[in-house]
């Protein structure tokens, strides 16, 4: 500045008076992150990324930058130029970006971000622009502290009293920070307190025991489940313009009661008054926050955004309950308890409503890229569930599922109309392989699984490589040999299996030859 000043002097004759872009200028604007691979992240999440993960120590490097920053808006404010925006933004981003809880609080010689922001406000002739907030919402949520939520939910509050209304972006930031409270919380128990066993072997740092920590869980579940009661009360809420910020919240509400469920099985029963159960009931209630039966099935105009943003959420809950019976199967000897099984009616009812819609936009053409894939993680993990199902008495629900997805498959492509084109194909032979393994669980007669196995191979065949690329699917493709050892290893070591199999290696070569004696 004084070699400006100097300069405008001697060529122009006239005095250079610095305003605030000026002193802005000097300061640092430090790139933000950004994801690369497509997923969906809050624009604030990346402002914080230092505390991910708890507070840091104090790095004398970044302590030295952000001072000599923070030195110079003081300095501005000495020369008589009120500071900008921007240049808070860039001091809160410096303190911000030491990661330790002095630079967002203040303390050991930093005035801190959070100091810095209630400046700026009082210095701003009117509502601040929200981004300034991001270093703090950010640091607050992916701390990993028990006051996280609490700290979130303060700033997010003051923002509206200054007369902005936060967007549902920036309101994501309630779920993250108790996702990563719930995290830490797991983290400390796994790792302090309990043996694989269950039993407490200790307490925390904090003094909480393994129960404290399960009771904190559970509240951090609650927290979201009543942000998300605060989100979903708008008449149109799913109508919303950030449909995947919705998509977002209602995801972390779902594994955040899978988180503290799951939990409860590290302690002995009857340690706790909180239960599986109770977790499974709220996830379900989620579930419920997006629908698709609420739009009318004689319009076809259904935004596909929603069907997708459905179908991930559905697929979420699915994946989730399956993973909460896994646990218990792994920490109870002769479990007989399957949340999938108790809770298959909501499955199925989610699988049949988001099946209705894709097919609508598939008939009309509608079909974003990225559809299939969330079309084929739903039936993946709807498969995965069922086999995970040992009651006799739910086999037959788990048949019917297996059909309906094989079903989805054919129609699907018999309505894809690019045979022959560059397209790759998804590979789905996991999919048949698994309903052929499930098969042998739920058809315990083996002539009778002989048949659901047939039905299997002649439904899957429509995605077996051709001779004539141009006769190929491109929405999927099955490996034929992948498939007849699966549905080897259903049927086990008996005399039938040889036989059984031998006749669909028997049923290709007859159709080789009535090939060649076509070509004569």
């Amino acid at each position: 500045l004084e070699r400006t000043k100097a300069l405008s002097q001697d060529l122009c004759g006239e005095a250079f008076i610095p305003e605030a872009d000026d002193y802005n200028a000097a300061l640092k604007n430090t790139a933000t992150n950004c994801l690369a691979n497509g997923d969906y992240q809050p624009p604030w999440f990346w402002h914080g990324q230092q505390y991910d993960g708890g507070f840091k120590a104090m790095d004398d490097d970044k302590k030295c930058e952000a001072l000599d920053m923070e030195k110079w808006l003081e300095y501005a404010e000495e020369m008589g130029v009120s500071p900008s925006e921007d240049m808070y933004f860039q001091v809160i981003k410096a303190w911000a970006s030491t990661g330790s809880l002095e630079g967002l609080i203040g303390g050991d010689g930093a005035l801190g971000a959070e100091e810095l922001a209630k400046k700026a406000v009082l210095q701003s002739e009117g509502a601040p622009n929200m981004k300034m907030f991001y270093p703090i919402i950010s640091a607050w949520s992916l701390c990993g502290e028990k006051l996280g939520p609490d700290r979130v939910k303060e700033w997010i509050d003051q923002i509206s009293l200054l007369g902005m209304k936060p967007d549902l972006d920036l309101q994501v930031a309630y779920f993250v920070a108790a996702e990563k409270w719930q995290s830490k919380l797991v983290t400390n128990m796994l790792g302090n307190n309990v043996t694989l066993d269950g039993s407490i072997v200790e307490e925390n740092a904090e003094g909480a025991s393994s129960d404290g920590d399960i009771e904190s869980l559970f509240k951090a579940a609650q927290y979201c489940s009543r942000h998300l009661k605060e989100m979903s009360s708008d008449e149109n809420r799913q109508d919303i313009a950030d449909l995947d910020a919705f998509t977002s919240m209602l995801r972390y509400s779902i594994k955040a009661w899978s988180r503290a469920s799951d939990s409860t099985l590290l302690l002995p029963d009857g340690s706790t008054s909180l239960d599986t159960t109770q977790g499974v009931e709220e996830m379900a209630k989620v579930l419920k926050c997006i629908s698709l039966t609420n739009h009318s099935q004689d319009s076809a105009d259904v935004d596909e955004a929603l069907v997708n943003a459905a179908g991930k959420v559905y697929t979420e809950f699915t994946s989730q309950i399956r993973k909460l019976d896994s646990t218990m199967n792994g920490h109870l000897e002769n479990n007989e308890k399957c949340y999938f099984a108790d809770r298959v009616a909501d499955v199925e009812s989610s699988l049949r409503s988001y099946e209705f819609h894709s097919r609508r936009l598939a008939s009309n053409e509608k079909v974003l890229p990225e559809s299939n894939s969330i079309q084929h993680n739903l039936y993946r993990e709807t498969l995965r569930g069922c086999a995970g199902v040992k009651s006799s008495t739910d086999y037959g629900h788990m048949m019917r599922i297996c059909t309906l997805i094989m079903d989805c498959l054919s129609w699907h492509h018999g309505q894809t109309r690019d045979h022959g084109s560059s397209k790759e194909a998804e590979d789905v032979t996991d999919m048949y392989s698994d309903i052929a393994m499930i098969s042998s669980t739920c058809v315990k007669n083996p002539y009778e699984r002989m048949n659901v196995l047939r039905s299997i191979y002649d439904r899957a065949s429509d995605f077996f490589p051709k001779k004539n690329p141009h006769h190929e699917s491109n929405y999927a493709r099955v490996d034929r040999a992948a498939l007849l050892g699966s549905m080897r290893r259903s049927l086990g070591d008996s005399e039938m299996t040889d036989s059984f199999l031998s006749s669909f290696e028997e049923g290709k070569q007859g159709q080789r030859r009535r090939s060649r004696q076509r070509g004569r």
